[in-house]
């Protein structure tokens, strides 16, 4: 029988919504991850509407539709359809992944806060915020970059990556986590 969530907005029933906030560098098996143990649920990402756009204008990897995004000024309206569609995900009781870097305890915060603060604004709906926090070594990252990047096209400048593990702070509950899991690679 399927598992079905009742939109608690609807139904007075107040079970919260289950956000999975993801954190690693580019690289790292956050995608990976979720395809292998977490298929069934939701996934907010950019990098849907990214790809989607490079369907639409004819690209044939990731890389270029990014550019064409960056070129047309598109990000930030990518940007509030990815906010969309959590503020929704939360109003419709979705248990559901952010699949982004999230690197610092900055954008992290910043994130949590809008979270909780859509789910108080929704009839002060409540949601769990875990988080899976990825250790991978930079040879890893990038085998794991090399690979993608043959497979999908998608790649990413190993300068940028540099810069990611730079900025990257270890998440920890004070942040308003709920749970952390870490998973490490090797």
């Amino acid at each position: 029988m399927e598992n079905l969530k009742i939109n608690p907005s609807k139904s007075g029933i107040n079970t919260p919504v289950e956000i999975t906030v993801m954190v690693g560098v580019s690289g790292s098996g956050k995608s990976t991850y979720i395809e292998n143990n977490l298929s069934e649920t939701t996934v907010c990402s950019t990098d849907q509407y990214i790809e989607k756009h490079g369907q639409d204008y004819g690209f044939d990897n990731y890389t270029d539709a990014f550019e064409d995004v960056q070129l047309k000024d598109m990000f930030s309206t990518y940007n509030s359809l990815f906010f969309y569609d959590m503020h929704k995900n939360i109003f419709d009781g979705i248990d559901f992944i952010v699949d982004r870097t999230n690197l610092t305890v900055f954008s992290r915060k910043k994130l949590i806060s809008y979270l909780k603060t859509r789910a108080l604004g929704e009839e002060k709906l409540s949601v769990k915020i875990k988080c899976v926090v990825f250790n991978s070594t930079f040879e890893q990252v990038m085998k794991n970059l090399s690979h993608r990047n043959e497979q999908t096209g998608k790649s990413i400048p190993q300068h940028i990556v540099e810069q990611q593990f730079t900025s990257f702070e270890m998440p920890t509950l004070e942040e308003g986590f709920d749970e952390i899991i870490e998973v490490n690679h090797e």
